[in-house]
């Protein structure tokens, strides 16, 4: 899969600013995630003024500040920015519902997740409001669906 996510990016040939980010035990509470996704944003930006961001990462700005500042952030972004998330189904939903938070807002963000179980982000009322905000056509399908006439050797 992860391959698979590689190639496809590498097709598209754009120059979107990717964050990559593998989720594991260790990336998978609210905290860390936000943490990683900060961290890896801010390596992304031209700026290297202090802001709200830095400060998460310095400890000075609570964790339930993140999503809203990452929306301010990616506005101030030049274009669209692009996020894959891999194994998203390990992400606690807490985590989930802020990202969701986030995507609602940021037209300018590009998810890219893959996921071995459902997750929130599945939710068809989600999707259309996704597809409402988004320039960039929603589709949530799985890419490893098996074809109804794919049958175990």
């Amino acid at each position: 899969m992860k391959f698979t996510v590689a190639l496809w990016v590498q097709q598209r040939q754009e120059n979107v600013p990717t964050i990559w980010i593998a989720l594991d035990e260790n990336i998978s509470t609210r905290a860390s995630f936000w943490h990683r996704v900060v961290t890896s944003l801010v390596a992304q930006r031209r700026s290297t003024e202090p802001d709200q961001l830095t400060a998460f990462l310095g400890g000075s700005v609570d964790v339930s500040m993140v999503p809203g500042l990452l929306v301010e952030a990616l506005f101030a972004f030049d274009g669209r920015v692009r996020v894959i998330l891999d194994d998203l189904h390990l992400l606690e939903d807490h985590a989930q519902a802020e990202l969701t938070w986030v995507l609602e807002r940021a037209p300018m963000l590009d998810l890219v997740a893959t996921t071995r179980s459902r997750t929130r982000l599945e939710d068809p009322l989600l999707a259309s409001r996704l597809a409402s905000v988004s320039s960039v056509p929603v589709n949530l399908r799985s890419p490893l669906t098996k074809s109804p006439s794919w049958r175990p050797t």
